[in-house]
């Protein structure tokens, strides 16, 4: 299922992550908070990427939080190898 992206929602950053983390979709598929703390946010930095690319950006920010990086250095490493 494709994550959402907040192409066409009228909302600031703040408000976007606030409403991303509440959706039961991403609870689902990222339980852990902080893991889906930094989706959101990479999410709208994202918005105008393909789906693939923003799953593909999803997966590393999530196994980079598993090998411990903080939230912050796992989405910049994502995004930059993106």
């Amino acid at each position: 299922m494709p994550l959402p992206t907040p192409a066409n929602i009228d909302r600031d950053q703040a408000a976007w992550v606030s409403w991303c983390m509440s959706i039961d979709q991403m609870k689902r598929e990222f339980p852990n908070n902080d893991q889906r703390l930094a989706v959101c946010h990479s999410q709208f930095r994202n918005r105008n990427k393909r789906p693939t690319e923003q799953r593909a950006i999803a997966t590393t920010i999530v196994k980079k939080i598993e090998e411990g990086y903080s939230v912050s250095a796992a989405v910049v490493i994502a995004e930059n190898l993106a």
